[in-house]
C-alpha cells in the first residue's frame, strides 16, 4: 500500500509539471484535457485530447452553395408563440455556385431555400461549434447524410486532432489500385466502368456557364479596378514626392 500511495504521489507530482509544460508550450492551440490513470501495480498511462469546445461563444462559419440552384440563406429564430411560426432572419443572397461567411453560436439554425419558391426548404443544420464549413450539395447527396453521424465525426474528429473538419461529409472511400505484377517488363492493361465526370442535363449545363461566365466577367471588372487604383496610387505617390 505504501508503494501505491507513493506512485499515485509521484506520478500526480510529474502529471502536473507535465501538463503545464504541454499547456505553456502551446499558446495558440486549443486547450488540451489530460487524465493520468495509475493501475493498481504501480505503472501509470498518460491519455489526453483536446478540450470541448464552448458551447456560448461566438465562431465563424462559411457557408457553401454547390446545390446546382440559387438559395436564399436564413437564420431561423425562436417560434412565435403567437402565429406558431418561426420567423427567419435573411442572411444573404446565395447563387450557384456562391460562399459566405456567418458569425454565429451554438444552437442557432439556419436553412437553405430556394430562390425561386422560399417555401421550398433545400437544407436545415443546427450550429455546432465544432462545424467549420456547412456545404449544400446536390438534393440526392444531401439526403444519404445523417446528420446526427455527421454531428458526432465532427466532434470526435476536433477532440482528435483539434482543428475543425473542412473536407466533405462523408469522403469516399479510398481505393488503392494496386496491381500485382508476375515478371519484370509486364504490361497490364486496366479499364474502368466509373466514369469521372457526372451526366448533366442541358438546364444544368447551361447555369454552370452562365456562372462561370458572370464569375469571369466580375473577376475581370474587379482587377481593372484594381489596376485603375493602383495607378492612380503611384501618380499621387510621385506627385507627392514631386511638389513636396
Amino acid at each position: 500500500q505504501r508503494q501505491i500511495m507513493f506512485a499515485l504521489l509521484f506520478n500526480g507530482f510529474f502529471f502536473v509539471l507535465l501538463a503545464s509544460g504541454l499547456l505553456a508550450q502551446l499558446p495558440n492551440e486549443p486547450d488540451i484535457a489530460v487524465s493520468f490513470d495509475v493501475n493498481l501495480d504501480g505503472t501509470s498511462a498518460m491519455q489526453y485530447q483536446y478540450a470541448e469546445l464552448s458551447m456560448t461563444a461566438r465562431f465563424n462559419v462559411m457557408f457553401e452553395n454547390k446545390s446546382g440552384y440559387d438559395c436564399i440563406l436564413y437564420w431561423v429564430d425562436d417560434i412565435d408563440e403567437q402565429q406558431q411560426q418561426q420567423q427567419r432572419v435573411w442572411q444573404a443572397d446565395m447563387a450557384f455556385p456562391s460562399v459566405t461567411n456567418v458569425e454565429t453560436i451554438p444552437g442557432h439554425i439556419f436553412i437553405f431555400v430556394l430562390s425561386s419558391d422560399p417555401s421550398t426548404v433545400l437544407y436545415r443544420v443546427r450550429m455546432s461549434p465544432y462545424i467549420d464549413v456547412v456545404t449544400l450539395l446536390r438534393t440526392e447527396q444531401m439526403n444519404a447524410i445523417d446528420a446526427h453521424n455527421k454531428e458526432q465525426f465532427y466532434k470526435a474528429y476536433y477532440l482528435q486532432t483539434g482543428k475543425r473538419w473542412k473536407n466533405y461529409y462523408p469522403r469516399n472511400a479510398l481505393r488503392w489500385p494496386y496491381l500485382n505484377a508476375t515478371h519484370i517488363g509486364q504490361r497490364i492493361t486496366r479499364v474502368s466502368q466509373h466514369s469521372h465526370v457526372y451526366a448533366m442535363d442541358n438546364a444544368m449545363r447551361a447555369t454552370l456557364i452562365d456562372a462561370n461566365q458572370t464569375f469571369s466577367q466580375q473577376l475581370r471588372a474587379y482587377k481593372q479596378q484594381s489596376t485603375v487604383a493602383s495607378s492612380q496610387a503611384q501618380i499621387s505617390d510621385i506627385e507627392h514626392h514631386t511638389f513636396a
